[in-house]
């Protein structure tokens, strides 16, 4: 009995796996399947709103095709195998949106098998990415000679270039030809109208990005183009007996900056050559709509390199109101109010700008010599220049 048992289990088992081969012999590929050799070596690179993508050509020879894939196989593309260049084929896909996208890189022989796909991830870069970015901002923008000298904050990450538009002395816009590197702090702006804002913007590019992209907008420069004020226009007085001779205060703003004939000198004699402070006191006479907002001031002293006594000035205080200074009042730090600007020059260039913090507006300006690297206490200042512009007029 048991071994009839076993005999019909035996059977039985038999007869069930014959009927699952059955089941399963329309999908038994005779010979087994075939895949094609996947894609090796892919890398891809962003753009602005599309991806390039790039693998090795294979080295199994039944592919003869190959397609990309994405959006999970919604969306696809087919490459021309006999595209590849040193052994790499590429494709670019565009009109992407701003967000991550997965593709899968399929090889096909030439009955239409299919590979395993390759995978990579990557996401391009669009709008949504450009206002991320904070442009750099206009630091100093000065007119020298006919061109204004524009210097430019650090720049933000990914910026690569920064071009600029500005109105020239007939009024007209125009856009410079040269762009700023990331890496450069200084351009100039030739014919440019002083007294108005420019206009700018920048370009930025991910690390190994493809493209690189223009913020859409112009933006306006904080401050406009400085110039130096009007010379004949503006008087000058000075502290008591701090005039040597011919060397009159008012030389300091004729223009003139390298003849040692055109200068101020304090005073020859000893009996007041120690006396700080020494007090220097500018009225520009322009008053209401024409006031003057002031941004920095260039002192030039003996440019000579063989004169070791020529850096003078050393300690000041620099004063902008409306309500006129006293260059003799030696209580001036109570009756001055709040310096906008404290400085010591050194001694190493004939030549020294004082760029202040902020634009003040005034009609005067007091400079107050704490200090002087004479060993005689002299003050030696062959010419000033004060910058500035009228706010009313900017735009």
């Amino acid at each position: 009995m048991k071994r009839f048992y076993l005999i019909f289990l035996a059977f039985f088992i038999l007869f069930a796996c014959d009927r699952q081969d059955d089941s399963y012999r329309q999908y038994v590929v005779p010979g087994g399947y075939n895949y094609p050799a996947k894609p090796l070596e892919v890398s891809a690179r962003s753009g602005y709103l599309k991806v390039t993508l790039s693998w090795s050509t294979s080295l199994d020879p039944a592919v003869k095709a190959v397609k990309v894939f994405w959006d999970n196989y919604a969306d696809s593309v087919v490459v021309d195998y006999g595209s590849a260049v040193n052994g790499r084929l590429s494709t670019t896909i565009t009109d992407l949106e701003d967000r991550s996208y997965t593709f899968d890189i399929v090889n096909f022989d030439g009955s239409g098998n299919r590979s395993l796909p390759a995978e990579i991830t990557v996401a391009p870069y669009g709008d949504g990415w450009l206002t991320t970015h904070a442009e750099r901002k206009v630091t100093r923008a000065q007119l020298r000679n006919s061109n204004a000298v524009i210097t430019m904050g650090n720049p933000m990450d990914e910026m690569t270039a920064t071009k600029f538009r500005y109105r020239n002395k007939s009024g007209e816009w125009v856009e410079h030809k040269k762009v700023l590197k990331a890496d450069d702090f200084e351009i100039s702006l030739p014919d440019a109208l002083p007294g108005k804002l420019i206009e700018y913007q920048s370009a930025y590019c991910p690390e190994n990005g493809i493209d690189t992209v223009w913020t859409g907008n112009w933006m306006k420069s904080q401050i406009p183009i400085s110039y130096n004020i009007d010379g004949t226009r503006t008087t000058v007085s000075v502290t008591e007996n701090q005039i040597n001779e011919s060397y009159a205060p008012a030389l300091i703003l004729d223009g003139i900056k390298d003849d040692s004939n055109s200068r101020w000198m304090s005073s020859v004699l000893s009996s007041y050559r120690g006396i700080f402070p020494k007090i220097l006191v500018l009225d520009t006479k322009l008053i209401g709509d024409n006031a003057m907002t002031f941004t920095a001031f260039d002192f030039y002293q003996d440019p000579d390199p063989e004169n070791e006594s020529r850096r003078y000035i050393r300690d000041i205080s620099i004063y902008v109101s409306d309500t006129k200074f006293n260059p003799d009042d030696t209580n001036y730090s109570f009756h001055f109010g709040d310096p906008v600007l404290k400085a010591t020059l050194p001694k190493s260039k004939p030549e020294y700008e004082l760029a202040l913090p902020e634009p003040v507006r005034g009609r005067f300006i007091a400079i107050v010599f704490r200090t002087s690297y004479s060993s005689v206490s002299w003050i030696d200042l062959w010419e000033l220049e004060a910058y500035g512009y009228v706010a009313e007029s900017i735009d």
